[in-house]
């Protein structure tokens, strides 16, 4: 019994050692550049509908991103703020500097009230909608993703160019 205490005791010891002497060694570039990315700002949190082919977008994780949520229940979130959804249109012209407005969606929310915040972002005038997606898996086991999702150009030059329905 005092043998496999001290067997123990000795790996314990040499676990504690090889860290300490791990910890002491300084970073290198290499290292910190394959760090996982941070995790998006803070917000409401959903369930977003599972992609593969989506394109990495970073600037979705900047403070200054202009990110609008819809919960599965169909509220509405303009950052970290609920909206009512008629009224998001004039929130989003306040932020109409902003080219671009990524859009939050929880899988089972409605496609109506989706629609709703694209055709909002239309109306304020945003050249770029982004449609953030989750990933299916993450690179390595423990580490987060960075944002993902599908771009809608909703204004700017080719508004112009599209079709005018008359009846």
């Amino acid at each position: 019994m005092n043998r496999i205490l001290v067997v123990c005791l000795l790996a314990l010891t040499l676990v504690i050692t090889l860290g300490l002497v791990l910890a002491a060694q300084p970073m290198k570039d290499s290292v910190i550049a394959n760090q996982a990315a941070p995790p998006m700002q803070k917000g409401i949190t959903v369930e977003m509908p599972a992609t593969t082919n989506a394109v990495s977008m970073p600037d979705a994780d900047q403070p200054s991103a202009l990110i609008v949520t819809v919960t599965r229940d169909g509220e509405v979130y303009l950052g970290a703020a609920r909206l009512d959804p008629d009224a998001l249109g004039g929130e989003l012209r306040d932020h109409s500097s902003t080219k671009t407005v990524y859009i939050k969606a929880d899988a089972r929310a409605s496609y109506a009230t989706v629609i709703k915040i694209l055709d909002a972002a239309t109306r304020a005038g945003f050249e770029k909608t982004v449609l953030l997606t989750s990933q299916d898996g993450s690179p390595q086991p423990g580490t987060v993703s960075p944002p993902k999702g599908f771009t809608m150009v909703t204004g700017g030059c080719l508004a112009a160019h599209r079709p005018k329905l008359s009846l």
